[in-house]
This record gives structure tokens, sequence and C-alpha cells, in this order.
């Protein structure tokens, strides 16, 4: 909505200076990305709408890069319901694991 696009930029102009949103925005920049993408989303989240995530997914599938999203009902910018955090907790580390390695199975270095 208009409100939240005015109140993301004045957040950014504080933060950055004057910004063109889109000149930053992730969508703009899906051709570049090439790493597995985890993305989470509230559906009710009025800063970061569920749209633009949905979006966001579509067009990296489009360009052929790996990734998973998880939407979480009932839920705002952030998530708050304790069984969200904890679904949340365990997609990161299995998203890292899968990417970087799983480092809680790599030996430690003798010294």
């Amino acid at each position: 909505s208009e409100r939240i696009y005015r109140d993301s930029k004045d957040y950014f102009d504080t933060a950055l200076g004057q910004v063109d949103l889109d000149s930053i925005s992730p969508i703009t920049m899906v051709s570049r990305i090439r790493a597995p993408v985890l993305l989470g989303a509230g559906e009710l989240d009025d800063t970061t709408p569920v749209g633009q995530t949905r979006s966001m997914h579509a067009a990296l599938k489009l360009a052929g890069v790996p990734v998973e999203m998880v939407v979480y009902s009932r839920e705002m910018h952030g998530y708050y319901k304790y069984e969200h955090r904890l679904d949340w907790a365990k997609r990161v580390l299995a998203h890292l694991d899968k990417t970087i390695g799983d480092v809680r199975a790599a030996p430690v270095a003798a010294n």
C-alpha cells in the first residue's frame, strides 16, 4: 500500500539518504543471484507483504535459482508464535547445512 511504501521510504531515506527503493530491491537483482535462497514470510505482514515474497520466489524459480519458501499463517513481520520460531530456526539450520555444510559434523582440529 502507499502508506507502507511511504514508511519504508522514510526509513531508508533516514538510514541511507535519498535512495530509489526500486534500485535496491532484491527482485531487480534476481539475475545476479546464484546461491540457494530460503524465503520466509508472515501471511499478515504489512511491512513486507507476502505478495513480495511470493513474487521473489517465482522470479528465483524462473531464473533457475534453488529456492524454498515458507509462509506462516496468522503472522505479521516477525514470527511470534513459538512453533513458527522453532520451525524457522530448524529451516535456517537445514538450509545452512545444505548450502555451506554441517559444521557440527566437521572434525575438530587438534592444536
